[in-house]
């Protein structure tokens, strides 16, 4: 992992830092930096989130059955029965998700 966004994140960035003391790893923190862990964490919880509300979704609409492993498999395997489920995931999330998917 390059974060932990489920922390605090300095409380996760000062042992990802080598430092012998949390001083010593303070003293690298820059509003620079300060900024981009910020950033960083901001984005990846922000998607943690929504791969839980994808989760809910996909739970509430086909069931527990529609994320095992198997059908997982099978869907990822196969070119029509994935853009089957692309097109069900862009309906919903579309607006969400962008046009970059």
């Amino acid at each position: 992992w390059q974060c932990d966004f489920t922390t605090v994140p300095l409380s996760d960035w000062i042992p990802r830092q080598g430092a012998p003391t949390v001083r010593q790893a303070l003293e690298k923190l820059t509003e620079e930096v300060n900024g981009f862990i910020g950033r960083r964490y901001s984005e990846a919880y922000e998607e943690a989130q929504l791969a839980v509300r994808m989760v809910d979704w996909l739970v509430a609409s086909g069931g527990c059955d529609s994320i095992r492993p198997s059908k997982s498999a099978a869907i990822l395997g196969s070119e029509g029965l994935w853009k089957a489920t692309e097109r069900r995931l862009l309906k919903a999330w579309g607006e969400i998700l962008g046009d970059e998917t």
